[in-house]
């Protein structure tokens, strides 16, 4: 089996459509339209296994929709509403698969899902249903190589991301950052694929009452980073395919849902070329 990315869900917080909004795109959008988004998470695949980053509130529906069974292991990236939503749905799966889910996260998020789902901690079969590891450096698992890195989360404090690598290909999942550290931008500089999350195209709200880039920033933040691939997930209701997608640069796409990556190996013969300028391809040209 090819090593690919599935695009779960692409969206922010509030899902495209809105509940209750009456502009143009939440009012026309269907379920088959790339702008119709449910929110964000992504799952790796692989001969060894599959592996879900985070559980939104649609992740049972949208497995359900794309075929895939349960996942072989959890990753959590923060404990908010629309990325732990159906972490119930999904532990619980284990039930049927009969073996505990491998869950995998830093410490702080682990007490955020307490605190939420303490009724999963209490249970008399958890023991049975979830294999907890705290993550504290990188980890190989179904074939990956994952390492959790932590990110400024604008007005809603922290969250986490994801170094991935397999056969030498190199990629960053961050749905949710802004105004990430010079630090954590040398981890990102010359990665084959960034996906990082963008509410809007140019966002007017005050700095401090935000919590992640616009469209424009991440493209800026890419560049500055030297990465050959931009993928944009965490899309609002203000970002149209047909009308964003024209313009951007040719590194650069928007994410949907069940949009699928292909991945092939890489071999790196220069040691710089892992830090070189973005490519001119498609997404699709280097992930045929």
């Amino acid at each position: 089996m090819t090593p690919t990315l599935l695009f779960l869900g692409t969206s922010d917080s509030k899902g495209v459509p809105r509940l209750g909004c009456e502009c143009a795109l939440c009012q026309s959008v269907r379920p088959s339209a790339r702008d119709f988004r449910t929110r964000a998470s992504l799952l790796l695949q692989a001969t060894e296994g599959t592996i879900l980053i985070d559980t939104p509130p649609e992740v049972r529906l949208r497995l359900a929709a794309e075929h895939r069974p349960a996942p072989d292991a959890l990753f959590m990236t923060h404990p908010h509403d629309d990325h732990i939503l159906g972490f119930s749905d999904v532990v619980r799966s284990a039930r049927t698969m009969q073996r505990p889910l491998p869950i995998f996260a830093p410490a702080e998020v682990f007490t955020g899902l307490r605190d939420r789902f303490g009724y999963l901690w209490e249970s008399p079969t958890w023991s049975q249903e979830a294999e907890l590891t705290v993550l504290e450096g990188a980890i190989e698992v179904a074939g990956w190589r994952l390492e959790a890195i932590r990110v400024h989360h604008g007005r809603n404090g922290w969250a986490y991301g994801y170094l991935m690598e397999r056969s030498g290909w190199r990629a960053g999942y961050f749905s949710d950052a802004l105004h990430v550290s010079d630090e954590v931008l040398g981890r990102w500089q010359g990665l084959d694929l960034l996906i990082l999350g963008a509410n809007f195209w140019k966002e007017e709200a005050p700095l401090e009452t935000r919590s992640v880039y616009d469209v424009q920033e991440a493209i800026t933040v890419a560049q500055g980073a030297s990465v050959r691939q931009l993928i944009l997930t965490h899309l609002s209701h203000k970002i149209e395919y047909a009308t964003i997608s024209p313009l951007l640069p040719s590194w650069a796409s928007l994410a949907w849902d069940g949009r699928l990556i292909q991945i092939s190996p890489i071999e790196r013969t220069n040691p710089d070329e892992a830090d070189g300028t973005n490519s001119t391809s498609s997404p699709d040209a280097l992930y045929p």
